[in-house]
């Protein structure tokens, strides 16, 4: 018989449990998943909240489950104590006890539970010896202050939490077999008369003749039935519950003296190993080994415990990566085994290839996952590029801008992609004014470069940049010849010079809009670089033209430079692409200017280096597990920090399988 898995469960009072699938059902909880600990998930849903009336006529905000757990009458959900009158249902009872402890017991204290302000002037605790040749008093405590507003009063030893009584130093109460406790009111009324070890009439002081019945549990601490750590014997809910044997849940030494009754006795818990390498934490042994783990010690934890067991995880893609099994499941894929390897040969099963039309123009032939990671549209399984009409590869793409490095501005430049060896002749590069002033420079052509004679290297980059700049083809000038504020950036083709000169504006009532008439040419790309579109001397937005896509604005300002995820790539959104850092080489957490060179959006001098140690491990290995978005959005400061972007390999904004892929052949075996 195979026990069933175990995984988090949300239960109804907000607390989480590993518990199996038909368990938590059973206690209307809400399942995680399969293998996964409690502290995998975010916190569980916290229900509703109202007035608590505790036995003590306390009054106390709570939900309906711990209201319940302190004996009390939940008002409702949204009721206010200061609307609700509660009536107490006990005057003052013995609540909590902990006389033995491991070593000396110097921890020792009885805890009464009452009516908040009630004077406690000569009220007596008694303490009996149950031995049948005693049955006496012992010692005798006399009560001399006021019970707290919170209606818990403790009288024990001075090293006790929340002590508010220091009667004794150590060895102040006796360990049973049998013994009891008096209760005794200023009149000499017995209150209460409990005993533990067995049972026992007084025969001698205030409570003789008064049965001591035993509370049926015993302070277990030294004695030796496996029981870690120390405990204490706890009324539970506070002053009307039974007796049961608690443990201090890291709340104090011994038992939660001064505080709510609320923790139940549990077994000792530790790490759980499991045979796929997943490992639970904070599962007892019996539970543990139930489900075919190996159980590393009370008090073990995930991060130490379980050894790192490896195994083909097969992905959806068909990759398969030597991950535990718990990665894998994260990965959504299928865990093959620790004993079953990626090589030499991959077990995994390759999904199908057809025909990818690319964004751009073009086609390819790709799976599905690999298609979708290039924006490409896949056209099914295969078909081929000769049947698909995916319309020819865009010849020309504005593909990189640079305007703002931290120096004087000497390095600017626009890179263009395109066909190598194809002539420039009628292309022209502008650049429109998109700030919005008191004087109406909005629209105004700001740049115009012709390209008649210029052809495109054979790499299929060109380069307009300041002489500084690296490989630059066309030198634009020395520094500052592109603004850093909001502009429109347009490739034409038939641009008439003779018509459309610098300095001439394209929207002379600086409504936004191109003015009727104006005819630059055909536009063959374009995209629009915005700051924060706020201008101090008049605060109207600034302007872009021509609908074209618009990147930034960054933090107070416009983006340093932008570039195309991948070279000439083209789906007509922002996500095509990332913004340049002022800083030039990354350390700023965004990538570097690459004028002349394939783009590379991300800021790392080693990608894959997740911790910036310069190499590649198990700890990169972690982080870009970390880091994980699959698919689900950008991986752009500020959202991520630099770590996570070092990790996007294949700089396509998010961190998914092809970065595992990725990441594992650079990393080796």
């Amino acid at each position: 018989c195979v026990p069933p898995p175990l995984g988090a469960c949300c239960l109804p009072d907000g607390r989480c449990a590993v518990l199996s699938f038909e368990e938590c059902e059973r206690r209307t909880g809400a399942y995680a998943a399969d293998h996964v600990s409690c502290q995998e998930i975010s916190p569980c849903p916290q229900p509703p909240t109202g007035a608590c009336c505790e036995p003590n006529g306390r009054c106390t905000p709570s939900d309906t489950f711990t209201c319940a757990t302190a004996g009390g009458s939940y008002q409702g959900n949204g009721t206010d104590c200061g609307a609700v009158a509660c009536v107490a249902e006990l005057e003052l009872v013995i609540n909590e006890m902990d006389y033995s402890q491991l070593g000396p017991d110097t921890n020792e204290y009885i805890e009464l539970y009452g009516r908040g302000g009630m004077g406690l002037f000569n009220y007596r605790l008694v303490l009996y010896n149950g031995d049948p040749l005693h049955l006496g008093v012992y010692r005798q405590i006399v009560l001399n202050g006021e019970m707290p507003e919170d209606g818990y009063y403790v009288v024990g030893t001075l090293s006790v939490p929340n002590i508010n009584q220091v009667v004794f130093t150590s060895g102040g109460i006796q360990d049973g077999a049998p013994d009891g406790i008096a209760l005794i009111d200023p009149e000499g009324r017995v209150l209460e008369a409990i005993a533990y070890g067995g049972s026992f009439v007084a025969t001698q002081g205030p409570a003789t003749g008064v049965l001591f019945a035993d509370i049926g549990v015993e302070d277990v601490s030294q004695t030796d039935d496996g029981l870690a750590g120390e405990v204490s014997l706890q009324r539970i809910p506070n002053g009307v519950g039974p007796w049961m044997v608690t443990t201090d849940g890291g709340l104090g030494p011994d038992g939660t003296p001064g505080l709510v009754n609320d923790i139940p006795f549990r077994a000792p818990y530790g790490a759980c190993c499991l045979a796929d390498g997943f490992c639970l934490a904070a599962l007892e042994e019996p539970m543990c080994t139930s489900q075919g783990g190996a159980y590393d010690g009370d008090g073990s934890i995930c991060e130490d415990a379980c050894p790192v067991r490896v195994g083909a995880c097969c992905l959806t893609n068909g990759d398969c990566l030597q991950v535990t099994g718990g990665a894998c499941k994260n990965l959504a894929g299928s865990f093959l085994g620790a004993a079953q390897p990626c090589l030499p040969v991959s077990p995994c099963p390759q999904p199908l290839i057809g025909a990818c039309c690319l964004a751009g123009g073009g086609c390819v032939i790709e799976d599905a996952f690999d298609c979708a990671s290039i924006s490409g549209q896949y056209r099914g399984n295969k078909t081929t590029c000769e049947t698909q009409d995916c319309g020819p590869r865009t010849a020309f793409k504005i593909n990189e801008v640079y305007r703002n490095d931290l120096g004087i501005d000497d390095l600017e430049f626009i890179e263009i992609f395109g066909p190598g060896g194809v002539a420039l002749a009628g292309l022209a590069l502008l650049v429109i004014e998109g700030d919005h002033t008191p004087t109406g420079q909005e629209g105004r052509i700001d740049r115009v470069w012709l390209l008649d004679l210029f052809t495109m290297p054979a790499d299929g980059l060109f380069v307009l940049g300041d002489e500084a700049v690296h490989g630059v083809d066309f030198v634009i000038g020395a520094t500052n010849r592109l603004e850093n504020d909001t502009a429109t950036f347009l490739l034409i083709q038939d641009f008439n010079p003779a018509d459309y000169q610098q300095g001439f504006d394209i929207d002379q009532d600086n409504d936004g809009l191109v003015d009727p008439g104006v005819d630059l040419g055909l536009i063959v790309d374009g995209l629009a670089i915005v700051d924060d579109g706020i201008n101090a001397a008049e605060p109207e937005v600034d302007r872009v033209y021509f609908g074209l896509v618009t990147v930034g604005p960054h933090q107070s300002g416009a983006p340093a430079g932008v570039a195309r995820r991948h070279d000439g790539q083209d789906t007509q959104t922002p996500a095509d692409f990332c913004q340049l850092g002022e800083a030039g080489d990354g350390s700023d957490g965004f990538a570097a200017p690459t004028p002349g060179l394939p783009n590379v959006c991300s800021p790392c001098v080693l990608p894959g280096d997740g911790n910036g140690e310069g190499n590649l491990d198990l700890r990169d290995f972690a982080r870009l597990q970390e880091c994980f978005t699959n698919d689900l959005g950008p991986v752009e400061p500020p959202l991520y920090p630099p770590p996570c972007l070092c990790l996007d390999i294949d700089a396509d904004g998010d961190i998914d399988l092809i970065d595992y892929a990725d990441f594992l052949a650079m990393m080796g075996p």
